[in-house]
């Protein structure tokens, strides 16, 4: 706090023609009232912000503004909102908004689709990414896929403690796999490492308040040795590891090629290069550096955070978990594991799984911006601002979804018809709405498929037990970051029976 009182002292003194304000023909949307200067830097909440963005709705309206310092925000909070402006004025509404220390100083602008200014550039790495994870490819992945769900069966048995390494293991196994042709060790590889390292750097780097570059970009340029500028040593140092993360399995595989072609994996980056023989231009080359890292980067973490999800709720609901298992073991019996095949046998997986995207809400606040002013619903929006999706409020929205602090898959089920509940997946599996829909929701729901039937058809996953070895549910804790994730908690993962186990070994035999 003392640095950051420091920095804000001197930029009071040196800055304040930033103090002056335009005069606006139309009113910005109501809200908080803010303080001189700083605005509501205290009143924005460092924890759980969706929630009390939501609850200020009841008195603004679905339509909220803040400000900090000279940055403005926008917060929408019902489904009519965003999907006026994201969707429907989605050429105005489909850049993101300038985060000079996570997209600039730490390179995250340059390096991951997520953050890419919308563009040129940005267009045609999404639409690499699109080309090649469309729901037409899907069975080309099938094998990986299912051949990483086995592995993770086995490393569940042998240390059930460690799921949550496992699972990070297994997605980063088939992402690494499919997009590099990358072998991944099964325990701490070294590139799964990497990806969890950037994780961590980037929910730091995007907290909202946290950077006071963010509110004065100015402060980007003062001499890294100065005091109170440690902020840019750790930027230097975390932007070398978002260059690294996305350049070295390329550069890996590029050589790769040029030793040996015959022998090389196909991948999504060995196919793009064997297109190009090699050749790309430097534009092609960054393009598709950028759509592999970024499907390595966020690919991983997006999964990851769901299936913990996942292992929460079977020990929270079991209830869901016995429905689960019931149903996989009607149609696919004891003697075997489930398989992509299986999928339109299996409804009630289908609605578990739409719930999970519902319930986890992987990103609760999803920020775009514009580069024009506009007007909507008589409130003006200036250019720059960061108008926020509060997804969460959405998908927790009683009208929307009947007691939605419930874990429900029923709301539904597909024999309701016209009764069953909106399907979240379009708004709750999102890295961006309108043009910025995430291109590979395909891909990850799939992963999601054949790990989740593989998981239950062969283990009960049950609450902890306390010193007393009683059982006890984990609190739904949730880490701050630019993904919303469960933080580390317990649960016991046994085998159904002998025969689950056996099954268990078979698929691991023949995956080796």
């Amino acid at each position: 706090m003392l640095q950051y009182s420091v920095i804000l002292c001197s930029t009071l003194v040196a800055i304040p023609f930033l103090l002056v304000i335009k005069p606006r023909k139309h009113a910005l949307p109501p809200g908080p009232k803010p303080l001189p200067f700083i605005g509501n830097l205290l009143q924005v909440p460092r924890k759980e912000a969706y929630k009390v963005y939501h609850d200020w709705a009841r008195t603004y309206g679905p339509v909220m503004y803040l400000r900090i310092f000279k940055r403005e925000f926008i917060v929408l909070d019902s489904l009519k909102a965003i999907t006026d402006l994201y969707e429907h004025r989605s050429s105005r509404y489909s850049t993101r908004p300038r985060l000079v220390m996570a997209g600039e100083l730490c390179g995250k602008e340059d390096t991951a689709i997520l953050f890419m200014k919308y563009g040129a550039k940005w267009r045609q790495t999404r639409a690499l990414v699109h080309g090649w994870m469309n729901q037409r490819n899907l069975e080309n992945y099938s094998p990986v896929q299912v051949l990483a769900a086995h592995r993770l069966l086995s490393n569940l048995l042998d240390k059930p403690e460690d799921f949550s390494e496992h699972l990070r293991t297994s997605v980063g196994s088939v992402i690494l796999k499919l997009t590099y042709g990358i072998e991944c060790s099964p325990h701490e590889d070294p590139w799964i490492a990497k990806s969890e390292a950037l994780h961590k750097i980037t929910a730091l780097a995007s907290q909202p308040g946290r950077w006071l570059v963010d509110s004065f970009p100015i402060l980007r340029f003062m001499p890294s040795f100065l005091p109170g500028a440690s902020f840019l040593r750790w930027a230097k140092k975390s932007r070398r590891i978002a260059f690294d993360l996305v350049r070295l399995p390329y550069d890996q595989i590029k050589a790769r090629l040029t030793e040996d072609s015959e022998n090389a994996v196909s991948s999504f980056v060995h196919d793009r290069l064997l297109e190009k023989r090699g050749e790309l231009t430097a534009q092609e080359e960054e393009t598709l550096i950028v759509a592999a890292g970024s499907l390595y980067a966020a690919g991983i973490d997006t999964l990851v955070s769901i299936l913990r999800t996942f292992f929460m709720i079977m020990a929270t609901y079991p209830e869901v978990q016995k429905r689960l298992q019931q149903e996989i073991d009607s149609v696919v019996g004891s003697q075997r594991l489930p398989q992509f095949e299986d999928l339109d046998s299996l409804p009630y997986v289908a609605c578990v799984i739409k719930e999970l995207l519902r319930f986890n809400a992987v990103a609760p606040l999803v920020p775009h911006s514009l580069d024009e002013d506009d007007v909507y619903d008589g409130y003006f929006i200036p250019k720059g601002t960061w108008v926020m999706a509060n997804i969460w409020a959405v998908l927790n929205d009683p009208s929307v979804y009947h007691d939605p602090s419930t874990f429900n898959p029923d709301r539904f089920n597909p024999t309701l018809g016209e009764k069953a509940e909106m399907d979240p997946t379009q708004i709750a599996f999102c890295v961006g709405l309108g043009r910025r829909f995430c291109p590979a929701s395909y891909f990850s729901l799939s992963t999601l498929f054949i790990d989740i039937t593989n998981i239950v058809s062969v283990f009960n996953i049950l609450p902890p037990l306390d010193e007393n070895g009683q059982e006890f549910i984990p609190p739904l804790d949730f880490e701050l970051g630019h993904i919303r994730t469960l933080k580390p908690f317990q649960c016991r993962i046994v085998p159904r029976s002998e025969d689950a186990t056996k099954l268990i070994s078979q698929a691991n035999v023949v995956s080796h």
